[in-house]
C-alpha cells in the first residue's frame, strides 16, 4: 500500500501499516482505588497475532485472504448468493472461528463462563 501522506507513518492509521507484534512492559499494580504501585518484578509479556502473521508471509491485503480463512470464505460466499456481503462474510468466519476455538478446548453452549459466550456467539 503507498503512503497516505508525506507524513505517514506507523501511528497514522491509514492502513498502510499493520501491527503484527506487540510488547507490554509490566512495571505496574494498579489498585482499586485506582492507584500504582511499582511491581517487585517486572515483566515484559509479547504477542503475536497468528492471523496477521500468516497475512505478512503469505503476502495477502487481510487475514481473511489467507489460507486460514479462505476456504471458509470462499464457502460463505457460495453460499450467500447475491445476498453477499465481505463484512458479514468476516463477521462469519470469525464467529466460526471463535465457536472451535471454545468447542476445541472443552466448551460447550450453557449458560456460565466460555459457554455462555458459545451460546451468544451462534444466536
Amino acid at each position: 500500500k503507498p503512503k497516505c501522506s508525506e507524513n505517514c507513518n506507523p501511528s497514522c492509521g491509514c492502513g498502510k501499516y499493520v501491527e503484527i507484534w506487540n510488547n507490554v512492559f509490566m512495571e505496574f499494580f494498579k489498585t482499586k482505588d485506582g492507584k500504582y504501585t511499582k511491581l517487585k518484578q517486572h515483566n515484559v509479556d509479547t504477542g503475536l497475532g497468528l492471523e496477521r502473521m500468516a497475512m505478512l508471509l503469505q503476502g495477502k491485503e487481510t487475514p481473511f485472504d489467507t489460507e486460514l480463512f479462505k476456504p471458509v470464505m470462499d464457502k460463505l460466499q457460495e453460499l450467500a448468493g447475491e445476498n453477499d456481503s465481505i463484512e458479514s462474510r468476516r463477521i462469519v468466519s470469525e464467529h466460526l472461528r471463535a465457536s472451535m476455538m471454545i468447542i476445541q478446548d472443552g466448551g460447550l453452549p450453557s449458560n456460565v463462563d466460555r459457554g455462555y459466550i458459545l451460546s451468544k456467539i451462534n444466536s
